[in-house]
């Protein structure tokens, strides 16, 4: 059977079915560095007892630790990590989705242990009673996050006649049963069956050979020939539609939604009828419901679009962020809303509409980058229980067939009578009278009258509201551009050195698709001189885009993108896509920045936005925090987040229509122009640039950010309580200092960190049982280097944690040194396979490329080449060296910094007591602290930003 796939796709496909039943999607791809696999299981929470909530993410949790075959818990992940692999898993409301990468010469041992999960794993008494720890441990994650929240809201509120009602995470008090490992053994065998998976293999090796491992070793799945069982009634009918929910908030939000309930969707993958007005309704040109909302100062953003997709039932949903103002006319923006639908109605179904959405999706389509193996086949697998075969690789993104009776039909739907209203605030907090189960979310609930009903079914056109014109941006020229001999190069090349610019040029010869990356850093002092200054930046950057909206959407729609942003060294500007109208999206951006006016109104309305922005900050999850305040004890000056609240109270529109001035006078751009485009072209931008801008020399110098240099020998301790009274989470990040970045060091600690990762999980949050989030790796920041730890748990606290770090640490030496020869050559080739891997897009090479230009300004293009050298050389007893000296508990060289976040219920010990410590050093006052320590000197490469350095 043919399978449609993007014209630019050279990998081969094959598509059969075992006589167990399992349905298999092989990709053969000789030119792919990883190799990869997925199996969706066709169960998911909806499949849960009604006694067991969480059973299927449990199940999931549990197939990793330990089979019959493979019956070490630790076996699949440490396979994994010594050659180059990564794993994961998800489980939703009707599948469960297994997913993995490996170097290539390791797919075949990686299948069979694959294999294995769906064959026959142990769950043993043991692990089961450890895992329920890091099942509820995510959960803890969670209960404070207002985006899981929303979801367990929308669910715990639905009918309880449907499986959309159940808690798909689970928690130890849902799971916490005697019978608990039966239940598991109990749930796989009876749902675990061939005849409801789809597996996906991506490798080098032909189809044959792939198809004769995917027969070996994944016959004996035994097919139950399962057939699921229906779902009674509707997760939205009648006693939940027609109500309005208002809902506490845990931060300072204010989101209206709107739900509808629709059928499933699956099967009109062709007509794709909700696109059409979520398309519209989602328009943010002019006349659309989002820019008239915000000339009348109601909202700030809107989505619109389907929300949840199941093979019962679809949600459509549209979103709103509100202004202080707009919490209180919500009748009036439901109304403007029925009043673009009622618009659409009047218009009639516009083929020309249609015609466009199916020509972006077309180009999207034929111009589609490459995913990561581990994305792709995860994504595969899954939309094979979605779609027929021949269409799998196509249906998530075409749009074939116009059906404008089926549009209108599900246009009908979006009626008040079939909607239901929710609307999040803190504003609401002790005005509620209900409680949900699962998060304790406050919420009160309403019927909507019958009077707004009908005004909401038939209100008065609105003439301020008007269907989208053409889009001018729809790319139409997709020839690839010669390269000249003199600018070929593997690495961008200095086409323009001079007082004002510096221009790294790279002509695409990879990809070869019509696309460009530009990216500028726009270097000025004045950004970071006051926090007073870095707010006023931000304003500046937020209300330019927000100006530039209505233009700008449409190059958006046609795959052209672009972003400003207030850095600590000025503005950093980026437009990527199709190249062949990109001149014009970066000639507005650049002119409204040099002729910006403030305008007073959104001033205000973008002011208030931005200080919940920095008051939410706060809330972020523990472990945010604890790595925000190591970049406060290390950076030499940094404003804080509460210095930012308080500067944003003193910027009026005038403040910030002189600063724009100051901020543009004097400037040096650095940038790199990257993709399909001529090295003229490029310095045409720049000429462009600087025309527009017109910006001077920098003549002004200023302090550049540099690294505290911590004391050897010395635990540095900088501990708080959690900002938000209500999370019982704890966090840590252990920072060891190792010093200024160079080739040599940068190889041994990514070696290192590749060896530590497996046994530092395994330890710590599979034994142990920490937290479910456990983290380590590498630091980098203006030029140095360092290893980081990091735990977040709502059963322990921060102080505990770092002991368990630093006992893991001790023991891990003893490992290092007893490792074999042959797992110490398995380690060093999986880093060099993953340092040596190749680029999937246009997007991650540039990406690649901008870090050795930004940070910190290193210019070494062939990094991974230059430390894959350094790896080869690299001894065991190197090692050993380095993590005596760098890491090690018992040694006097060390440099330790311990960020510390205690959560909910948690106490810390005294700064006195920890004091007597001579070997500790706690920060109370961290600016105080900066000054009394040494600096790291900056790296200096030779290409010097002019007058910018000291």
């Amino acid at each position: 059977m043919s399978i449609r796939k993007s014209e630019q796709d050279n990998r081969l496909y094959r598509h059969f079915t075992l006589p167990n039943a399992l349905d298999v999607l092989l990709i053969s791809d000789p030119t792919t560095d990883k190799s990869a696999a997925s199996m969706d299981v066709k169960v998911g929470f909806f499949n849960d007892p009604e006694e067991v909530p969480g059973l299927a993410h449990f199940c999931e949790h549990m197939v990793f630790l330990g089979t019959k075959k493979y019956p070490d818990e630790a076996s699949y992940l440490n396979f994994l990590s010594e050659h180059g692999g990564n794993h994961n898993a998800f489980t939703s409301t009707e599948e469960t989705n297994y997913y993995f990468d490996i170097t290539p010469q390791f797919l075949e041992e990686t299948l069979d242990r694959f294999a294995q999960f769906f064959i026959h794993p142990l769950f043993t008494q043991d692990s089961t009673e450890r895992e329920m720890n890091a099942v509820d441990s995510e959960h803890a994650k969670n209960i404070q996050n207002d985006g899981w929240r929303s979801e367990q809201f929308l669910r715990s509120t639905s009918s309880v006649d449907h499986p959309y009602h159940k808690f798909g995470t689970g928690s130890k008090a849902t799971l916490t049963r005697e019978d608990i490992r039966e239940q598991l053994l109990s749930f796989h065998s009876k749902y675990y069956s061939s005849n409801l998976m789809k597996l996906a293999v991506l490798g080098q090796e032909s189809l044959d050979q792939l198809e004769r491992w995917v027969k070996e070793k994944f016959s004996d799945i035994p097919n139950k020939s399962v057939t699921l069982p229906g779902f009674n009634g509707r997760p939205l009918s009648e006693p939940n539609l027609k109500r309005k929910y208002s809902v506490v908030s845990i931060k300072d939000l204010r989101t209206l939604s709107l739900i509808w309930p629709f059928g499933e969707q699956h099967t009109l993958y062709t007509k794709k009828p909700l696109n059409y007005f979520a398309h519209l309704i989602g328009h943010e040109g002019p006349g659309s419901v989002l820019s008239y909302l915000k000339k009348k100062g109601l909202a700030n953003s809107l989505l619109a679009g389907s929300s949840v997709e199941t093979s019962d039932f679809s949600f459509f949903k549209v979103s709103l962020d509100l202004t202080e103002e707009g919490i209180n006319f919500i009748e009036d923006i439901i109304t403007s809303i029925y009043q673009y639908i009622k618009l659409i109605k009047k218009d009639g179904i516009q083929q020309w509409i249609f015609q466009e959405m199916k020509q972006l999706a077309e180009i999207g389509f034929r111009f589609k980058d490459k995913e990561k193996p581990i994305s792709y086949v995860s994504s595969i697998s899954s939309w094979m229980q979605q779609y027929p075969i021949s269409n799998v690789l196509s249906a998530p993104y075409l749009i074939d067939e116009y059906d404008p009776e089926l549009i209108s039909q599900h246009l009908n739907l979006l009626s008040p009578n079939n909607m239901r209203v929710h609307v999040f605030s803190k504003s609401f907090e002790g005005k509620t009278s209900k409680t949900e189960k699962w998060y304790n979310v406050a919420y009160s609930e309403d019927a909507i009258s019958t009077e707004l009903l009908q005004k909401w079914q038939d209100p008065p056109l609105n003439p301020e509201l008007v269907l989208p014109n053409h889009n001018p941006f729809i790319p139409d020229d997709f020839s690839l551009k010669e390269p000249h001999a003199e600018y070929t190069s593997s690495y961008p090349i200095l086409i323009k050195n001079s007082e004002l610019s510096r221009i790294w040029y790279k002509h695409d010869q990879t990809f070869k698709k019509p696309k460009a990356n530009l990216c500028f850093d726009i270097v000025t002092p004045v950004t970071y001189q006051s926090p007073k200054n870095c707010v006023a930046a931000t304003l500046f950057s937020r209300l330019l885009a927000d100006s530039l909206t209505e233009f700008s959407y449409d190059a958006d729609l046609g795959g052209l993108h672009y972003s400003l942003s207030a850095t600590i060294e000025g503005l950093q500007l980026h437009v990527t896509g199709y190249n062949c109208k990109q001149r014009v999206l970066l000639q507005k951006v650049i002119q409204r920045m040099a002729k910006f006016k403030v305008n007073t109104e959104r001033f205000q309305l973008i002011k208030e936005a931005v200080t919940r922005e920095y008051k939410n900050f706060q809330l972020e999850q523990p472990y945010s925090r604890a790595l925000y305040n190591i970049n406060l004890c290390t950076e030499s000056f940094r404003w804080t987040n509460e210095e930012y609240i308080e500067a944003i109270e003193d910027i009026d529109p005038t403040f910030l229509q002189d600063f724009i001035p100051r901020l543009l006078e004097s400037l040096f751009i650095e940038g790199l122009i990257h993709g399909n485009i001529s090295h003229k072209e490029a310095l045409d931008i720049f000429d462009t640039i600087e025309g527009v801008l017109k910006p001077k020399p920098l003549i002004i110098t200023f302090q550049e950010q540099r690294v505290i240099k911590l004391t050897k020998g010395k635990t540095h301790l900088c501990r708080m309580y959690g900002l938000d009274p209500e999370n019982n989470n704890s966090a840590i990040e252990n920072f060891y200092q190792i010093g200024i970045s160079t080739i040599q060091l940068t190889a041994t600690l990514d070696l290192l960190c590749q060896i530590i990762q497996a046994p530092a999980y395994s330890q710590l949050r599979t034994t142990e049982q920490l937290g479910y989030l456990v983290f380590t790796g590498t630091r980098s920041d203006r030029g140095t280097e360092g290893f980081r730890v990091i735990i977040q748990s709502s059963v322990k606290d921060a102080g505990f944690l770092d002991e368990r770090i630093e006992a893991f640490l001790k023991t891990f030496r003893a490992d290092l040194e007893k490792m074999p020869n042959d797992e110490w050559e398995r380690n060093v080739a999986s880093v060099i396979d993953r340092k040596l891997e190749k680029d999937k897009s246009l997007r991650e090479e540039t990406k690649r490329y901008w870090r050795e230009i930004i940070n910190p300004h290193l210019y070494q293009f062939d990094r991974a080449i230059k430390e894959v050298e350094v790896i080869k050389k690299l001894k065991k007893q190197d090692m050993l060296e380095f993590y005596d000296k760098y890491i090690s508990p018992d040694s006097k060289e060390r440099r330790k910094l311990s960020s510390q976040v205690f959560g909910k219920g948690f106490s810390m010990v005294p700064n006195e007591e920890a004091k007597k410590n001579p070997d500790v050093v706690v920060i109370e006052d961290k600016r105080a602290f900066k000054r009394s320590m040494p600096l790291f000197p900056l790296v200096y490469t030779g290409l010097d930003r002019k007058s910018s350095r000291l």
